[in-house]
């Protein structure tokens, strides 16, 4: 398993504090001095999940309320709010320096069967005919700033093949994306890791798809894009050991904000996972 990866599985692990408070480390993912939200996210969801092992995550709300402090360890008090028959309710508060930085609620279910139907995934090219992001990002480290061009360099741990060409961005006027995605290694067999690890990816790109009709990307400096809010709903098992299809829209931007939806395709075509997102979109 490559080491970033293991990285990212490792910043999983959270250090149990007592029955409902578990704590999780920190580290500047992005460079940015602020704790990425896709980590607050996926430790959140590992959290909720320690207090409800017997029963899968079956959706997930949160607001961001305040940047995290890549210096400090994050506090996530979870708070039972009931188990039902068929469904657990569980409510989590992550904490820095005494203060909410985010909050989250996820409905857990009991394995179930019921009637199905699903969207068809879109007819886009397979993984094996694109080119990695990280080789795409090597032809143009020379036109990036010194710290991003360095972050650009190390160890990925996951393997992003962008349908759409990376470099095509600024010309690329519609408010859609599409990426293939897996983990450069092997994750362990465990689906509450498998989900916070999709969440985790989920993050990257979403809001982002919001700047794509207007010739803009986050590295404009006179650009704050941020987190408000996001939820995700998980319809099938996550398997981020193969690859996933990530289709990405943005219907609205208005008031200095940016709403976009995303949905999640396992190889064979089927619908794993949906995902929504607003976040600030603000000319400094």
């Amino acid at each position: 398993m490559m080491k970033a990866l293991q990285n990212i599985i490792d910043l999983m692990q959270l250090e149990k504090d007592n029955d409902s408070v578990f704590i999780g480390a920190t580290q500047d993912v992005l460079g940015t001095g602020r704790v990425f939200g896709g980590l607050t996210l996926a430790q959140s969801l590992m959290a909720m999940s320690l207090t409800c092992p017997d029963r899968h995550l079956h959706s997930l709300h949160a607001y961001f309320m305040r940047p995290g402090d890549t210096q400090t360890s994050t506090y996530y008090q979870v708070e039972n709010l009931r188990d039902g028959a068929g469904f657990s309710t569980r409510s989590v508060l992550a904490c820095q320096h005494d203060r909410p930085i985010f909050t989250m609620q996820g409905s857990f279910q009991k394995l179930e069967t019921g009637v199905e139907h699903q969207d068809f995934m879109p007819n886009v090219p397979r993984p094996e005919q694109l080119v990695s992001l990280e080789v795409i990002k090597r032809t143009m480290l020379d036109r990036m700033p010194e710290q991003v061009a360095l972050r650009w360099q190390k160890e990925q741990p996951f393997d992003i093949r962008p349908v759409e060409h990376f470099k095509e961005e600024i010309a690329y006027h519609q408010a859609k994306r599409h990426i293939w995605f897996k983990a450069n290694g092997q994750i362990p067999n465990h689906q509450a890791l498998h989900q916070a690890l999709l969440l985790y990816v989920s993050d990257f790109y979403l809001l982002l798809t919001a700047l794509l009709p207007h010739g803009l990307n986050a590295l404009n400096p006179d650009l704050r894009v941020a987190s408000l809010d996001h939820a995700m709903w998980f319809h099938r098992e996550v398997n981020m050991n193969d690859w996933v299809l990530y289709c990405m829209d943005s219907p609205n931007a208005a008031g200095a904000r940016g709403f976009s939806r995303g949905q999640f395709y396992n190889i064979e075509g089927h619908l794993i996972a949906s995902t929504a997102q607003e976040g600030l979109i603000r000319h400094l």
